[in-house]
């Protein structure tokens, strides 16, 4: 509970939070899901607004395995009747984007890459934009959009389908930015975590956040976000550019990395 008692001490700081998947480990045959609401309960009782998404460990564990809808996921917090949803948060909007699935690979004894997102998520998203307007908007998903990674990776890892999401962003002036997590980088790796995207003709903010775990490649399940590693990323927004920050729970501190305690990114 590190990260969420640290949240109400910086209440005054944020205008909300959100989680990019991966909330739980789910390496056992029944999902830690009781352990991830307590969290995002205690969390929430700061008063902001408190926007997920699942991610491949939401919906599928290696342990059997066994899988579920992202919708399902969703309804195991009550008043979350679905994956894909909308918070406002200050003058600002964001909006939470799943697959309906993700599923094991026993050929390869892996989890398979994400379904595109789906017509019905597409024609939803386009409809919450129109409703939105004019106001700031990020767009958050588990797995990474295009352009995000620093090292060449097969397209049907990436968010697709691109072609149809980019012609949305192209009719949308309103989206700004994109979150994600899936890679989970760690702070120091925040030249490859944050970057500028191209999308529908335009440039956005395009930021791949540690989980709340901090984890990355080779971090065992044992030091998942209930032991060691407590990190989060704090971005503020100023038109044209954002201050990234990252706060470690562990030792309630602002982390100086790379030297740097602020990463200022630039539009243009």
């Amino acid at each position: 509970m590190r990260i969420a008692e640290d949240a109400q001490l910086l209440k005054a700081f944020a205008a909300g939070h959100v989680h990019g998947g991966d909330c739980i480990e789910w390496n056992t045959p029944t999902p830690e899901d009781g352990s991830y609401i307590a969290f995002r309960n205690r969390v929430m009782q700061n008063g902001l607004p408190y926007l997920d998404v699942p991610g491949n460990h939401d919906m599928c564990t290696y342990a059997a395995p066994t899988t579920r809808t992202a919708n399902q996921w969703a309804s195991t917090v009550a008043g979350r009747p679905q994956a894909n949803s909308v918070k406002r948060m200050g003058g600002m909007a964001v909006i939470g984007l799943a697959p309906d699935y993700w599923l094991w690979d026993t050929g390869i004894d892996n989890y398979a890459p994400p379904p595109p997102l789906s017509a019905s998520t597409l024609t939803w998203l386009s409809n919450q934009l129109d409703l939105l307007g004019s106001t700031p908007t990020w767009l958050v998903t588990h797995h990474l959009p295009v352009g995000q990674p620093a090292e060449p990776i097969a397209a049907n890892e990436l968010v697709q389908p691109w072609d149809t999401i980019v012609d949305i962003m192209a009719s949308h002036g309103n989206v700004i930015g994109w979150l994600s997590g899936h890679w989970h980088i760690r702070p120091e790796t925040w030249s490859i975590g944050t970057k500028i995207l191209n999308a529908g003709g335009r440039k956005i903010f395009g930021i791949n956040a540690p989980s709340a775990s901090g984890i990355t490649g080779g971090t065992s399940a044992t030091d998942h976000q209930w032991k060691n590693n407590a990190r989060s990323t704090f971005i503020t927004y100023m038109g044209d550019a954002v201050d990234i920050r990252w706060r470690d729970h562990t030792n309630p501190s602002w982390m100086t990395v790379n030297g740097e305690q602020v990463h200022q990114l630039l539009l243009t």
